[in-house]
């Protein structure tokens, strides 16, 4: 049974102490600036002080906030003290979810403040240190990452070692720092670690801006230092006086290369002849060249009209065009079958680009029903959310409940594609998500495109798509 007494007394001392720092800091800082010479002042003494005491106020709030999230944590373990620790997972994925939703950000962050709020219990000087705002956020989870592996006894001898030292200290120092504190406390254990941590090797994607990417290869640091040399030797050896790219350059084309098995002949690092599968998101207009409305290229996001065009005009490539009708809603399924059928999936995978969970950065894995299948919940596009499979397997854990809404109208027999889904967590605060990528609205401007530059069929096209295209009123 929760106490909520309790819990609002906790709430209470946490404001307070979060109040009493921040003003403090705000007081000194005024102190401080009365006391700047004018010399310094025209210089921008003020300003910079000022940019001190918000870093400052910001690490007191993380420190509290670590509070915060800790009392959390302990609140629920008490209520739900079962040992099994299958019945432990829904509760850590639920107040994963929570935690990031409250932050604004997505599950890793939202485990990571739980991780770093449960180990700063065994690590009191190097929190009180972040709750003063003596060292920041980061360097406190790097010293609690470093000491993770040891037991409650090592971790606290550690801290106490560590904490005279990291005031001033950057990340990457404070991390070396309690690692020499860990490997002379448990050196054989560290090398039992750096073996199993092979295990975990992997690659991740990151998608960039300006239709960039970044593709990260997670590895034995011996085999990763080999290739990163490999590549650049390779680079400087091919380097040629006419060769408009830089090393850095040749050494990326070379990697991908390596991974592809396509030759990038072009200098902007594409290539012109190897088949590729291209799967693109866009209104006929774009591709015509009535209008300049962004596309979407599959796995990656949003990108300009005119690398639709270009990536649809390669003779080589295989280009899976999705275009969107008025609605852009298929309705060629049987709306009682548990799974959706490739075409909705594929549309709402691209529509929604990825996870839909407010603040959840995560691919999409699982295209699930927002009202469940198993409770009435069509398979029909107005129903259908892509999800990561952490999220698909949340908002099943009792307490959670989640809302598709529409500002827009049905036209006809269709029902459009909602707008927005609504989360609400066990705690009863509500979180809203809208559709990343809607292609299915007019765009202001014009293409680059004349009439003279498309062919005869591309322009017969053009000109039906302007008279045909469906009332949108």
């Amino acid at each position: 049974m929760i106490e909520h007494g309790v819990g609002a007394a906790t709430a209470a001392t946490l404001l307070d102490a979060l109040s009493t720092r921040v003003e403090q800091v705000v007081v000194l800082t005024r102190a401080g600036l009365s006391r700047t010479d004018d010399v310094d002042r025209a210089a921008g003494a003020t300003e910079i002080d000022v940019i001190r005491a918000c870093e400052v106020v910001v690490r007191i709030a993380q420190g509290v906030q670590h509070d915060a999230v800790s009392a959390l944590e302990a609140r629920r373990t008490g209520a739900e003290p079962s040992q099994d620790p299958s019945a432990a997972q829904p509760r850590t994925r639920s107040l994963r979810a929570e935690v990031g939703m409250a932050r604004g950000v997505g599950n890793g962050a939202g485990q990571h403040s739980l991780d770093v709020a449960i180990a700063l219990r065994d690590h009191p000087m190097t929190h009180a240190l972040l709750r003063d705002g003596a060292i920041s956020a980061s360097v406190a989870a790097a010293v609690c990452a470093e000491t993770a592996p040891l037991d409650r006894r090592r971790r606290r001898r550690i801290d106490e070692r560590v904490v005279s030292v990291l005031p001033g200290m950057s990340v990457r120092e404070a991390s070396a720092a309690a690692r020499r504190h860990v490997l002379a406390l448990d050196a054989a254990g560290c090398a039992d670690r750096a073996d199993a941590a092979r295990a975990t090797r992997h690659i991740r994607l990151r998608r960039l801006s300006d239709a960039m990417a970044e593709l990260t290869v997670r590895a034995p640091a011996e085999q990763v230092i080999a290739a990163w040399r490999r590549l650049h030797s390779d680079a400087f050896r091919q380097k040629a006086s006419t060769d408009p790219r830089t090393t850095r350059q040749i050494a990326a084309d070379h990697a991908i290369e390596a991974l592809t098995g396509v030759d990038v002949d072009t200098p902007d690092g594409s290539s012109t002849h190897a088949p590729a599968e291209i799967g693109l998101l866009m209104r006929p207009e774009t591709l015509f060249g009535v209008d300049d409305a962004p596309g979407v290229l599959d796995g990656y996001g949003p990108v300009p009209a005119a690398l639709c065009r270009r990536l649809a005009g390669r003779e080589a490539s295989w280009l899976r065009r999705v275009f969107t009708d008025d609605r852009g809603d298929p309705r060629d399924a049987d709306e009682r079958r548990r799974r959706f059928p490739a075409r909705i999936a594929r549309l709402i995978r691209t529509i929604d680009g990825h996870c839909l969970r407010p603040f959840c950065d995560c691919d999409a894995t699982d295209i699930d029903h927002v009202d469940p299948h198993g409770a009435g919940g069509l398979t029909t596009v107005d129903n259908a959310q892509a999800l990561c499979r952490h999220d698909n397997l949340v908002k099943e854990v009792p307490g959670w409940r989640v809302h598709a809404s529409t500002g827009s109208a049905a036209t006809g027999d269709r029902t459009p594609i909602p707008d927005t889904v609504t989360w609400t967590t066990p705690t009863g605060h509500h979180y809203a998500a809208r559709r990343r990528q809607r292609v299915d609205q007019p765009w202001p401007h014009r293409a680059g495109r004349g009439r003279g530059e498309l062919s005869p069929l591309e322009t017969h096209l053009r000109d039906l798509v302007s008279v045909h295209r469906p009332d949108r009123r």
